[in-house]
């Protein structure tokens, strides 16, 4: 029986402009853009500054602030009563990309998770999400197996990948024509108006990637 390859004709092709590469979540990024924003004007980045909208909550803007400074990637300037104002040091290049942050202020590679996933499903015949997760994580970048679930199941529904057998014990396999880069596959989320007549999208909006894990 002849191998089933991946047909890139099994989902709409979207013309969507891919999203900025960064491993942070969605509300990290939108915070992140009005920090960049508050930069170019020359304000204060302070939390009601940023907070709000699709960036979510002032709990979590100023959780995320702090995890910037603790990671130097700004800097405490001053307190306006119990308000911190933090700046951006000098010289410092800042990516339009949002940085991944952990709590202790290491910086999580961009997608090192999803690449490690990606490199994984190449090498191995067949595996479980259960194994995936375990042979994709490193100490820098974990994988949990919410994170090999969900990654196994977009790439089976978009046709790159196989599943075999059911449960705990089903085994995912990347289809012949699947691999067509060095860059792993991204999830993302996209908003668009789709012509059934044509099956082409028309208004796209910028893509977002969907955080697995």
């Amino acid at each position: 029986m002849a191998k089933k390859k991946a047909s890139p004709a099994q989902i709409v092709q979207i013309p969507a402009t891919l999203p900025e590469q960064g491993g942070a979540n969605p509300r990290h990024q939108a915070l992140w853009r009005r920090i960049l924003g508050v930069i170019a004007e020359g304000g204060d980045i302070t939390v009601n500054a940023i907070a709000g909208g699709d960036g979510g909550s002032r709990s979590t803007a100023q959780v995320y602030l702090r995890r910037l400074a603790k990671a130097g990637i700004l800097r405490e300037l001053r307190r306006d009563g119990t308000a911190v104002v933090y700046g951006a040091p000098e010289a410092a290049e800042l990516s339009p990309a949002a940085p991944a942050v952990r709590p202790d202020g290491t910086v999580q590679p961009p997608s090192a998770a999803r690449a490690n996933m990606w490199r994984t499903l190449q090498m191995t015949k067949a595996v479980t999400t259960r194994d995936l997760a375990i042979w994709a994580s490193t100490e820098a970048a974990p994988v949990t197996l919410r994170a090999a679930q969900a990654y196994c199941v977009a790439l089976t529904a978009a046709g790159l990948a196989a599943k075999r057998g059911s449960g705990a014990q089903a085994v995912y396999v990347l289809l012949p024509g699947a691999v067509t880069g060095p860059r792993a596959p991204v999830v993302v989320d996209v908003r668009a108006v789709i012509d059934p007549n044509t099956g082409r999208a028309v208004g796209v909006a910028p893509a977002r990637e969907v955080p697995l894990g």
